[in-house]
């Protein structure tokens, strides 16, 4: 296991995760920098372990980081849309830090992960 990139897994999740509420699709350009982080921590946890589910994981989380931003981009560029958009973009977030948490559950399971902050009451 790399610590590495465990910890910045972790960090990720942690971004992800402050994606709280309809305002945040304004920060979609921040996930471009978290979609290379995943990749990139992917491939060097492609070396050091054999797991296949931690990699479909992780490629699943990028993939929705992606679909996330681009629901970002399109909110911006396209007003009558804006609902769907704004759906997409929660999903996508959500997808994206499920897999993060599953893969990071399997890379570190002494270590485990605090409570999604999804679904607070906000008051």
């Amino acid at each position: 296991m790399s610590v590495k990139a465990v910890n910045g897994l972790r960090e990720v999740l942690v971004l992800v995760e402050s994606f709280d509420g309809p305002s945040a699709i304004h920060r979609a350009a921040e996930l471009e920098a978290a979609e290379r982080q995943v990749a990139a921590y992917a491939d060097e946890l492609l070396e050091v372990t054999e797991s296949t589910e931690v990699q479909r994981l992780l490629a699943g989380a990028v993939k929705a980081l992606q679909v996330a931003r681009k629901a970002g981009h399109t909110h911006q560029r396209t007003p009558l849309t804006r609902p769907v958009s704004q759906a997409r973009f929660a999903l996508k977030l959500g997808s994206a830090a499920g897999g993060l948490r599953l893969a990071l559950e399997e890379l570190d399971p002494d270590h485990p992960l605090p409570p999604p902050p999804f679904g607070k009451d906000s008051r």
